[in-house]
């Protein structure tokens, strides 16, 4: 992988972990291929990645959508999207 990963997190002498704001590209075989909890490129921890892939089914239900994502690796990972139901009553009496 190229080394498009930015150190996230606080400046200085601050000793407390803090989540990693960095947003980086990645492959579905990285993920699934990874040892740890923690996702790292280039030694970097990772707070978010990019995943580009077509789509290869959608399921609906009440409060999440389920999508099956395969990308040039040949891997397919299921991705989900929680629905925040309070949000739809709300726009349902708009």
């Amino acid at each position: 992988m190229s080394g498009s990963a930015t150190p996230g997190g606080a400046q200085g002498g601050d000793k407390k972990r803090q989540r990693a704001q960095n947003i980086v590209p990645v492959l579905i075989k990285d993920i699934l291929s990874w040892p740890e909890e923690t996702f790292k490129v280039e030694g970097q921890d990772v707070g978010m990645v990019v995943l580009v892939g077509e789509v290869r089914s959608i399921e609906h239900a009440a409060t999440k959508s389920v999508y099956m994502i395969e990308d040039k690796s040949g891997d397919v990972v299921e991705c989900v999207h929680w629905v925040d139901v309070s949000s739809i009553w709300y726009l349902l009496y708009l």
